[in-house]
């Protein structure tokens, strides 16, 4: 009976269709724990964020993040003394059976695994060790293998052991990378650019790649040279480009690799990082050629690119301009997501660094086109959410609403209204007033008379504090938001034909829009 066989063929089973899996549990750990905040720790965030990423996907929702990265750093701190430690690799060469860390290295392995058979006791059923589990046992019926439960559960421990360490030659790999492409600023949108970031990320993020082999049968090499089985072989996996040389779990980590690399090449591409200081702690001081090499941590912040938009949207020709369909922008889910969280994370630091009552504080916005990035943002902040409509809109009484006439930006008249009782409930608040767009300014100006009207008698009307908007149009210029305090957007839109171009090139600020 060939267990590694078994081990091999179910482990196919199990991460033959994971590719949608992988993809999705990144998404959410990256919008959970990487980008939760606008300044972070890139070494740190980035551990935190793979490590939740992992265990989700190994064990599901039920293990903790703490709990898993205490039992992750207990065997890799045991593996790292027994395999990379120069010191008693030359005391015993064997690296396995040496007395001199007999003692304190098995209490934590022993910790370790009586921590992964609770995990595992814990897994949900769609999680990769139980689905694994169930095609373990898939195979040993189907072969006539004769193999017991208890049999059956040491084979899953063991794999479980591997699995938990296993990716950070990948996590290493794409962290360096992720250093290097941070540092320099490059476009992760270029192929070419992301090729070579992730070949700089290979030479700089391995762990110990000199491996030995045992040949289990014969084999002939390029060069004509032939190696009998039993003969023992070292490999080089950083000179092969490869993570895992040989076994049974080898296909996870191949399958994993390709999974992982795009799609999180994918979600970032779009953020411009800037580093905001750089330290060499303690913890980053390993002096060890079989670990990662980089000494430095860097405090980064975030923020989209402000051409971003332009590679999303279409448009067709309308009055001598190109009009944009801004409403493109949330069909791409991870771009949806990082202009949520930019705007989210803006709107709270200027709440908080202001000291703004929370309970005082709204969200407006205009239909149509504002209406799906406010409410995510209301919704996330828990703030209250008001719409102005066209004329018609709200289907009532003239002498029940408020109404602006507007002239926009590309020539088109329009009427906005809003009812006189939510202008009344707006009294004593401040307001947030989000837009999908800032042209001439004349639209959100009209829009923020209709909310500061002073419709109460004895109380003060509300009042706009801060204009958000995803993108800066170019066709005209800007004039009309020159008294708020606060104008921000997210991108700019270059609708002149004459401007636009096939290249991201940066565009500079136009008109009185702050960034």
């Amino acid at each position: 009976m060939n267990v590694w066989k078994l081990i091999h063929s179910a482990f196919g089973q199990t991460i033959k269709s994971d590719r949608q899996r992988i993809e999705r549990l990144i998404d959410e750990h990256l919008d959970r724990n990487f980008f939760a905040t606008k300044t972070f720790e890139l070494d740190t965030a980035f551990d935190t964020f793979f490590s939740s990423f992992w265990s989700e996907y190994l064990f599901g929702n039920h293990v903790s993040l703490d709990a898993y990265q205490h039992t992750r750093h207990q065997i890799l701190s045991a593996m790292k003394q027994c395999f990379y430690s120069n010191y008693y690799k030359s005391l015993d060469p064997s690296g396995l059976t040496s007395w001199l860390y007999e003692l304190p290295v098995n209490k934590e392995l022993q910790d370790a695994k009586k921590a992964i058979q609770e995990y595992i006791g814990k897994a949900t059923s769609q999680s990769m060790v139980k689905r694994f589990e169930t095609d373990l046992n898939y195979f040993n019926e189907k072969e006539q293998l004769g193999l017991d439960a208890k049999t059956i559960a040491a084979i899953v421990s063991y794999c479980v052991f591997d699995l938990i360490f296993e990716p950070d030659f990948l996590e290493n790999v794409m962290y360096e990378g992720l250093a290097i492409a941070v540092k320099e600023h490059t476009d992760l949108r270029v192929p070419s650019a992301r090729a070579r970031i992730y070949e700089q990320g290979l030479d700089k993020g391995y762990l110990f790649p000199i491996r030995s082999r045992i040949l289990d049968e014969d084999i002939q090499l390029a060069d004509g040279t032939s190696l009998s089985a039993g003969t023992m072989v070292c490999l080089n996996l950083k000179q092969a480009g490869i993570y895992h040389s040989a076994g049974p779990r080898r296909c996870v980590g191949q399958a994993y690799t390709h999974y992982f690399k795009e799609h999180f090449f994918n979600r970032i591409e779009a953020v411009d990082f800037k580093v905001k200081e750089v330290t060499e702690p303690a913890d980053r001081q390993i002096g060890n050629e079989n670990v990662p090499v980089s000494p430095e941590r860097y405090l980064v912040s975030w923020k989209l690119r402000r051409d971003e938009a332009m590679r999303n949207m279409s448009h067709h020709a309308y009055k001598g301009n190109r009009f944009f369909d801004v409403l493109k922008l949330h069909e791409n889910a991870g771009l949806n997501n990082h202009m949520v969280k930019q705007m989210t994370l803006k709107i709270q630091r200027y709440i908080e660094k202001n000291n703004l009552p929370w309970k005082d504080v709204v969200i407006a916005t205009a239909e149509v086109r504002g209406i799906p990035i406010a409410s995510q943002i209301a919704g996330q902040l828990q703030l209250p959410l008001y719409t102005i409509r066209k004329k018609g809109g709200y289907k009532m009484p003239d002498e029940a609403v408020q109404r602006e006439n507007i002239q926009k930006g590309y020539g088109d008249p329009d009427v906005l209204e809003l009812p006189t009782d939510k202008i009344k409930s707006l009294a004593g608040k401040t307001v947030i007033f989000l837009d999908d767009g800032v042209a001439s300014g004349e639209s959100a100006e009209a829009c923020i008379k209709l909310l500061e009207k002073p419709v109460s008698e004895g109380k003060k009307p509300a009042v706009v504090k801060m204009l958000m908007a995803l993108l800066q149009h170019d066709y005209v210029q800007t004039s009309k938001l020159s008294r708020l305090p606060l104008v921000k957007t997210l991108f700019d839109c270059r609708s002149k034909a004459a401007l636009v171009t096939e290249t991201h090139q940066a565009s500079e600020q136009t008109g009185l829009i702050m960034r």
